[in-house]
């Protein structure tokens, strides 16, 4: 089953690179993007280096004369990257989500999200989430963001049927029987894919803030 509809008055659905997965290396763009161009100089492009073309740094890293010719060349590379970010680029989130007992009068099962890591309930839509501190193994350094605060626009702002999955009652009661383990209790985790666009980036070092709108939610219920 999949639920999804697009929000924002006048947004289409213009992805040239398509949908991303949540992670820190594909968020970089937009951090490069949002954070700004004054913010580019050769500890920037350094440390750029590092982390996306290591084996060019091992080799020069201690050569201040290639290194001068390394900063001119990838300083090109971060504008064009900075120059071809789509600011309507969509990324996609996996978060768990419990479906509580089926409401028969609504002919829908309510949802709780929760975090991938814990049982705990949350509010996703006026929460955040946070990418992995590493890329390739390594640990970023300054000036780039240790890791990525993504922080939702309210639910206000939401088109989206985020409460509940309407399923049809049979269906809703073969799914409970497929999801019923030996021991008469029903598994009701399963994981939705939560796909959102950046809007802006507050912060800096340790951690950069992005603010972001959910675009979309496909709910798996055979996960």
């Amino acid at each position: 089953l999949t639920l999804s509809k697009k929000i924002g008055q006048g947004y289409e659905a213009v992805s040239v690179g398509g949908v991303l997965r949540f992670s820190w290396i594909n968020l970089l763009d937009a951090y490069l993007f949002h954070s700004g161009r004054q913010h580019i100089g050769a500890t920037l492009v350094d440390r750029y280096v590092d982390l996306i073309h290591p084996e060019v740094w091992k080799k020069y890293k201690d050569d201040e004369f290639e290194k001068e010719n390394i900063r001119k060349r990838y300083l090109a590379e971060i504008e064009k990257r900075i120059q071809s970010y789509n600011p309507e680029q969509e990324y996609l989130a996996y978060v768990k989500v419990r479906i509580g007992e089926y409401d028969f009068s609504r002919k829908a099962f309510p949802l709780r999200y929760l975090p991938l890591d814990d049982n705990s309930e949350r509010d996703l839509f006026n929460d955040t989430i946070l990418t992995s501190p590493t890329v390739h193994g390594t640990h970023p350094t300054v000036p780039f963001p240790r890791q990525y605060v993504i922080s939702f626009v309210g639910k206000k702002n939401i088109d989206l049927p985020t409460n509940e999955i309407p399923v049809l009652p049979d269906k809703a009661h073969k799914l409970i029987e497929r999801r019923k383990g030996y021991n008469g209790w029903v598994n009701r985790f399963i994981i939705a894919g939560v796909r959102f666009q950046v809007l802006g980036m507050q912060g800096g070092q340790g951690n950069a803030g992005f603010t972001a709108r959910i675009t979309g939610i496909d709910y798996d219920l055979n996960s």
